[in-house]
């Protein structure tokens, strides 16, 4: 017994860990492949350990493991706590590297992070020193010897075995090699998913080439940009004075209601991309970028952020770029910085014509960095107040960082007529969602659906078509909108339709994402676009929320029509029930 207090210890340690998971919401089946995994290790360290006769090495052997240990459980009680999913060391890698500026953007103090940090490793300090001067090593340690020999035995079969428990989403694994998606729970590649890929592959195969076009097409994207800030949407402040002047002056076409497919990137990206609704869309879908270089064009995609890192939200399309660029690959700015887009044009070869640009911004979103220059309305700072100056910053803040990506946007502009590639090309500047800034009492994006989240601009520079303004739109529209101005075959595996075409759409339909997978929890949304009206119905898959806004005369959805129009909401649940029960489990 004597040589097992130790193991004893640590397996308790991570028993109150499972608890805190338990209470976190992680689910039971993957805390408990945790408990059984760990323990494994837990045993052979403490055999290990006791085999050890020098105090100094058994502190520090012990120091390092209880480190990974507790670095470990704190890193995932965070990420649960304030994201809903499990943190992994390639979404904290671009942040780590970039710790003083990733404070500034979230109004932390660097210091006050390495106080922690200093805190935490002499806590763990003297707990390991603590163990090691009541538990000291057995006198026997033949059968410890004997277990090592074991452990390194066991090994030799480490990979079947990290990839059993690795296969059931085991926190620890997941935390250190991402997951591993199984097929009932993988957002891309699930037995119904897998169908659709097979058949945009085939799509693919037999597009034409059509030789009939050359002229460039530049995609801007600003992370987490609603349309309700934008002056050209009637908003009061002039937080885009460079677009608004392309709109004053007619180059600019505003489309007035665009909705995102979801309220996060990892959903929006692809959606947008591949012209479908985020349960059709695939790792290897038909995308805008496939499309392109069946035309012979050359692609780029230049990202402010970690796409590659951030569940490899570029896997979804970077296979089909010419060239890549993103935040991991800048010298000069920190990786979410939107100037790291300028740099990234800089140092790109482009011809003069066919080219298709993706640019990804990211000013908008709460952890970028503004840059002190717009800091133009104030307070800004984040600060401990009563709710209405919370909400005053909070604006302000955002609004601020709006000036900043319109900015950019111009030296982006600059940069490309310098270049000779913004001559009659078609520029398209939408947003992959929206962002709450304290309506209906939540902050931020992801776990929701109301309009601050999903109405996003959709700004069209095209001097060869003339698009319908009030028309309303989604935001898998865009790219067959792209196709249909260049006069290419629109894909016939697309789920959008063109604004140029005259076809009405009816309904669309929306969803936070996959529980689990960024959001913590699971709604969905169905608009119902008709002449008069159009009505928005949110729900949870068991239909215990609901709710129903009329968006035309209530479009920041202060009145509930739940409990007012039963018979809607009967048929609303009728008609999810009938056309996406079969992929979203929403029936029996």
């Amino acid at each position: 017994m004597r040589e097992n207090r130790l193991f004893l210890l640590l397996l308790l340690q991570s028993v109150l860990g499972a608890i805190l998971f338990l209470l976190l919401s992680l689910p039971l089946v993957s805390i408990l492949y945790h408990l059984l995994f760990i323990a494994i290790f837990h045993y052979f360290l403490s055999v290990t350990w006791n085999s050890i006769h020098s105090f100094y090495l058994r502190v520090a052997f012990l120091y390092s493991y209880q480190l990974g240990v507790t670095l470990f459980y704190f890193i995932i009680c965070v990420g649960l706590v304030y994201w809903g999913d499990i943190l992994t060391v390639n979404i904290l890698k671009p942040y780590v590297l970039n710790l003083t500026d990733f404070c500034a953007s979230v109004a932390i103090s660097p210091y006050s992070v390495y106080l922690f940090i200093l805190v935490f490793l002499l806590v763990n300090f003297l707990w390991v020193l603590l163990v090691c001067k009541q538990i000291l090593p057995p006198p026997n340690t033949k059968r410890s010897r004997f277990a090592v020999l074991l452990f390194f035995i066991l090994l030799l079969f480490c990979l079947p075995i990290k990839r059993f428990f690795h296969f059931r989403s085991e926190p620890f694994l997941v935390f250190a090699f991402d997951k591993m998606w199984g097929a009932a729970d993988n957002p891309f590649f699930n037995p119904y998913r897998t169908k659709v890929a097979v058949n945009d592959q085939r799509v693919a195969a037999h597009y034409p080439k059509q030789l009939n076009n050359n002229r460039n097409v530049i995609l801007i994207v600003c992370d987490a940009l609603r349309a309700d800030h934008l002056p050209m949407y009637g908003y009061s402040r002039n937080t885009t004075p460079f677009l608004s002047r392309l709109y004053a002056s007619g180059e600019i076409q505003k489309i007035e209601n665009c909705i995102t497919t979801s309220a996060s990137t990892i959903c929006g990206i692809p959606s947008l991309m591949q012209s479908k609704e985020w349960k059709n869309c695939t790792h290897d879908g038909f995308t805008l970028f496939k499309l392109f270089k069946k035309q012979g064009y050359q692609t780029s995609a230049i990202i402010a952020g970690a796409h590659k890192t951030w569940y490899n939200i570029a896997g979804t399309y970077a296979h089909d770029c010419d060239y890549y660029f993103d935040g991991m690959d800048a010298h000069k700015h920190y990786f979410k910085d939107d100037r790291v887009v300028l740099e990234g044009i800089e140092n790109g070869q482009f011809k003069e014509d066919n080219n298709f640009f993706y640019l990804h911004l990211q000013s908008p979103h709460e952890t970028a960095l503004l840059q002190n220059e717009f800091a133009i309305w104030k307070p800004y700072a984040k600060t401990a107040g009563s709710t209405n100056d919370r909400l005053l910053r909070l604006t302000n803040l955002y609004d601020n960082k709006i000036l900043q990506a319109d900015f950019t946007i111009q030296k982006i502009f600059e940069e490309l007529n310098h270049k000779g590639i913004l001559k009659n090309a078609m520029v398209i500047i939408t947003a992959d969602h929206g962002e709450g800034l304290g309506e209906h009492g939540v902050d931020g994006h992801v776990d929701w659906l109301y309009q601050a989240q999903t109405r996003v601009p959709l700004l069209i520079i095209d001097y060869q078509n003339k698009y319908p303004t009030e028309k309303f739109s989604r935001q898998i529209d865009i790219a067959p909108t792209i196709a249909q101005a260049l006069h290419f075959a629109l894909p016939s595996c697309w789920q959008g339709v063109s604004l140029l075409d005259s076809t009405t759409v009816q309904y669309s339909f929306h969803e936070t994402g996959k529980a689990g997978l960024e959001t913590k929890r699971q709604l969905y949304a169905i608009i119902n676009n008709e002449d008069s009206v159009i009505y928005k119905y949110i729900f949870s898959k068991d239909f215990k929320q609901e709710e129903l806004y009329e968006l035309k005369h209530d479009s920041t959805e202060n009145n509930n029509l739940v409990n007012q129009e039963t018979q809607r909401i009967k048929r609303f649940r009728l008609f999810v029930l009938q056309n996406f029960a079969l992929h979203f489990d929403l029936g029996d």
